[in-house]
């Protein structure tokens, strides 16, 4: 059974008016027209729409639930609508954005907000991963990502978005600095906090061989642990900023160098990208 859309909207108008000559005035329609069109829905229902014994028009138990199920699929139809209108201009309804944690939070908070603002009616997920960015671009698990590899030249394009320094770090307490003659053999003594990618069968980063090591999975975890004398590793010089000033971390320069970590911004080759991924691509 197909129901008129326009016969459910005269019974939302005479519920709300409280008669028919109120929802056919607030309708631009004759009141004639508006009862003939509610007979016609009764006959196609079987039911009574309209209370036969009140003074004023009310809609029956039946029809007060029909009504009810009409505005959902009214919704429905308006966001279908919309959806439609996306994309028939190539604007995505919806854009998968994986981040390495290497990238700083403010400045990815930055692009959601002024992409958000351009695409207002875009839902933008966001995944916060480690060492799996590529990997999930391949797997269309993501749309667009942050990555700190560039390891698929084949498959991926590729944008430096970012720099950062990550220098060895340990506790400015931890007892290898009254170590005499320091060594990167003597520092293998104790625990290595080392980032763990976020896949089950991913890589890990910076790895020392025949050492202890402790394994997270996120950023904050591993400062904390090092800050907490529990064993050393690298970290993104815009996360230990403080730390550093106020002389809780100490940096192991005279054993092994700061390394240099470059972000890239990665998508799929040879794939259609719509405006939002377009937008995101040509903010760097």
């Amino acid at each position: 059974m197909v129901l008129d859309i326009e016969q459910l909207e005269i019974l939302k108008a005479v519920e709300d008016e409280g008669s028919i000559s109120a929802a056919a005035d607030s309708l631009f329609i004759a009141k004639s027209g508006l009862s003939r069109s509610i007979k016609n829905l009764e006959n196609k229902v079987g039911f009574d729409l309209i209370e036969k014994n009140t003074y004023k028009a009310q809609l029956t138990s039946k029809a007060k639930m029909l009504v009810e199920k009409a505005e959902e699929i009214c919704i429905l139809q308006d966001k279908l609508g919309e959806f439609v209108k996306l994309l028939g201009e190539n604007i995505e309804s919806h854009i998968k954005i994986s981040s390495s944690i290497m990238f700083p939070i403010n400045k990815l908070s930055e692009l959601i907000k002024i992409t958000n603002k351009k695409f207002p009616k875009t839902h933008m997920f966001l995944e916060r991963e480690v060492l799996s960015g590529e990997q999930l671009l391949l797997e269309n698990k993501s749309d667009i990502a942050f990555v700190e590899t560039k390891t698929n030249g084949k498959e991926l394009e590729y944008k430096k978005v970012f720099r950062t320094e990550m220098p060895l770090l340990i506790a400015s307490e931890h007892p290898f600095l009254n170590t005499k003659k320091k060594s990167l053999e003597k520092l293998k003594q104790y625990p290595q906090i080392v980032l763990k990618s976020s896949l089950a069968h991913g890589a890990t980063a910076g790895l020392y061989s025949k050492n202890s090591k402790w394994f997270v999975s996120d950023l904050q975890s591993k400062k904390e642990l090092i800050l907490n004398g529990m064993g050393w590793g690298r970290l993104p010089h815009f996360e230990i900023k403080k730390e550093l000033r106020t002389c809780k971390l100490y940096e192991l320069n005279e054993i092994e160098p700061t390394e240099k970590l470059l972000i890239y911004l990665a998508r799929k080759k040879d794939t259609a990208h719509g405006k939002v991924n377009q937008f995101i691509w040509d903010c760097y």
